[in-house]
């Protein structure tokens, strides 16, 4: 079967790409290992890592329409989106994009027209109790997300719309429950010749070709699959699997707050739509990225999970249309009289009883050639080593220090938490970037197009090909370097 672009992975990413070819000439195939009803684990058993970060392989990385991500369709379920700052693409000692950020921030207003919002307009934090904001506010800067999606009821939404455009395409063709298993090169080694998938449930093989080809199975995938092609054809790429970096993350304290103290509702969901806070002296000499987050911990009322729940479950048979269940569902909640109980459940909640705010900082993980990804050539498996910098760790060591005691400066019932840093292990925030990066000529796998560099006609996208981290969710970013590509790709077909 010929096509003019087949798309391998059907995450945010994949689907970005063919954004450009709806409803056009061009004849487009989108394959997908999972499918659009569940969201499936990877096999990942025999994955593992050595080094300064944990990874729970079985939760980083969904097989699902929309990646990972469609784990937001569920209601308290949600990622906000982020815009990198500056210096995230433009610094001088570390790997840099090879893409211009005034480049990066027109896509960025493709991406927010793309997922129909915007970065809410905060300027002003809430004064909480007798916190005092207003200093903090003085002392810090303050960061913006849109969360628009983050309770899920609005993100199934987009997801459905975005099926039902792909799938009323008269052009594209939507291929799930379908594993790559294998790329076949030219005799040259410089071109795909043609690809080979297998179905998940019926393990049948069938042969596609197309003049372009798109990776676009998330940062572990998108890495297994080109070191197997490095491999296989002794491609010599030097810095494929390297670069790895992660979202590290790590509590520094928490505000107690006394237990008569209440908060209005919005005031709360303002203060977690913000990525808090960098303190503004490090704006101007600090070439490494790092911030705060304000996290409120609070008890919902004793009833709420079942009362969401049930809520839930009717909002969603009435988004996917399915009325049977919407109607059982909704005729029984009134007349078992729980509408009075949800009723009671919201004006409960509109004020909130807070017990603490946990204080985190998330930082810049430096890439190094020593964080990378290897292949277990005998299963497939994956195997991580990860590593933070000396220069890294001296970096967040002070910054922990230096703003443990702005924040204690700030409020007196700010709690330090003693850390050992000799013994660190983080987190990664479920977010992994790099080994397929964008570079120069001596170090990167992917031109600044994010076409493979030894391969005329195979391209990546996502966050494999993040030469560096940020310290923000780099959703947003993989949606906007994917319709980059997708407008690019479309040129070149033309």
């Amino acid at each position: 079967m010929k096509y003019d672009l087949i798309i391998i992975g059907a995450g945010p990413a994949g689907i970005a790409t063919a954004e450009y070819f709806i409803n056009s000439s061009k004849k487009v195939l989108i394959i997908e290992s999972g499918n659009f009803d569940n969201i499936q684990n990877y096999n990942s058993k025999n994955d593992n890592v050595v080094g300064d970060f944990s990874i729970d392989f079985a939760e980083e990385r969904k097989r699902a329409f929309f990646g990972t991500t469609s784990l937001w369709r569920k209601s308290g379920v949600g990622g906000t989106f982020w815009e990198f700052d500056y210096n995230d693409f433009q610094t001088e000692d570390f790997l840099k994009w090879n893409i211009d950020y005034r480049e990066l921030k027109e896509i960025y207003n493709r991406a927010w027209n793309y997922l129909n919002t915007r970065p809410e307009n905060l300027n002003l934090i809430p004064n909480l109790g007798n916190l005092n904001f207003k200093e903090l506010i003085n002392k810090y800067s303050v960061k913006a997300a849109s969360s628009f999606y983050t309770f899920g009821a609005t993100y199934e939404e987009f997801i459905l719309k975005k099926k039902k455009e792909l799938i009323n395409s008269k052009n594209i063709n939507l291929l799930f429950n379908t594993h790559l298993e294998k790329i076949i090169l030219n005799k040259e080694k410089n071109k795909v010749e043609q690809i080979i998938t297998s179905s998940t449930i019926n393990k049948q093989k069938i042969e596609f070709y197309s003049k372009n080809f798109v990776l676009a199975a998330g940062c572990f995938e998108n890495n297994r699959i080109l070191i197997n092609l490095n491999e296989q054809n002794k491609l010599n790429m030097e810095s494929l699997g390297k670069y790895l970096t992660f979202h590290p993350g790590l509590n520094i304290g928490e505000i107690n707050v006394k237990q008569n103290t209440f908060f209005y509702k919005n005031a709360i969901k303002k203060l977690k739509k913000v990525f808090i806070l960098k303190n503004k002296e490090d704006l101007k000499y600090n070439d490494l990225n790092y911030g705060l987050t304000i996290n409120p911990i609070f008890k919902e009322p004793s009833n709420s999970k079942n009362i969401i729940k049930k809520i839930s479950i009717i909002r969603d048979s009435f988004i996917k249309r399915n009325l049977q269940i919407f109607l059982s569902h909704t005729v029984k909640f009134f007349w078992s009289l729980e509408i009075i109980k949800y009723l009671i459940y919201k004006f409960r909640s509109y004020f909130i009883s807070i017990n603490k705010l946990n204080i985190s900082i998330i930082f810049e993980h430096l890439p190094n050639s020593s964080s990378l990804m290897r292949i277990n050539k005998k299963n497939n498996s994956i195997n991580i080593r990860s590593n933070l910098s000396a220069r890294n760790k001296k970096f967040i060591k002070s910054k922990i220090l230096k703003n443990q005691l702005i924040l204690k400066n700030i409020f007196p019932e700010f709690i330090s938490k003693n850390i050992d840093f000799d013994n660190l292990k983080f987190e990664t925030n479920n977010h992994h970037h790099g080994g397929t990066i964008i570079g120069n000529n001596k170090k990167g796998v992917v031109d600044k197009n994010l076409k493979v560099k030894k391969i005329k006609n195979l391209y990546v996208t996502g966050s494999s090909t993040f030469p560096n981290s940020s310290i923000y969710n780099p959703t947003l970013t993989i949606i906007a370097i994917s319709l980059r590509l997708s407008e690019h790709i479309f040129q070149i077909n033309d």
